[in-house]
């Protein structure tokens, strides 16, 4: 094992939102997050993603909060240090990241691997 932050520079810590497509258009969202703090939106399929500062999590959150926001302050990976990991070794990775995600003791577990859908699926948590 490793000490503590020994890692972190490949993540940077950011505020993620999670609303439902259907009850907000891009548009009319881009413009009420800006106003609120928040920086950039996502489209994830279903749902929109918001980013902004942790410091104004809490009061994007406020401000999107008829449009009932999921989310939290999280580490996503910086873009330099992500890799594309496939076959047995993505396997291998999500049945990793499944188990530390089920121990009591881990609280959260962040991964700079983009690991394909299908394995992720099967194997991951």
């Amino acid at each position: 094992m490793v000490s503590s932050g020994a890692v972190s520079w490949m993540f940077v810590r950011r505020g993620v939102l999670e609303v439902a497509r259907s009850k907000i258009s891009e548009e009319a969202l881009m413009e009420r997050a800006l106003s609120a703090g928040g920086e950039d939106i996502e489209d994830w399929g279903e749902t929109w993603a918001v980013y902004c500062e942790p410091s104004s999590f809490n009061e994007l959150q406020t401000a999107l909060a008829d449009l009932e926001p999921s989310g939290e302050i999280q580490y996503l990976p910086k873009p330099e240090s992500e890799i594309s990991v496939s076959g047995d070794a993505a396997v291998s990775v999500a049945k990793l990241w499944a188990k530390l995600d089920e121990h009591d003791d881990v609280q959260k577990c962040y991964l700079n691997a983009s690991l394909p859908d299908e394995v992720l699926e099967e194997y991951g948590p």
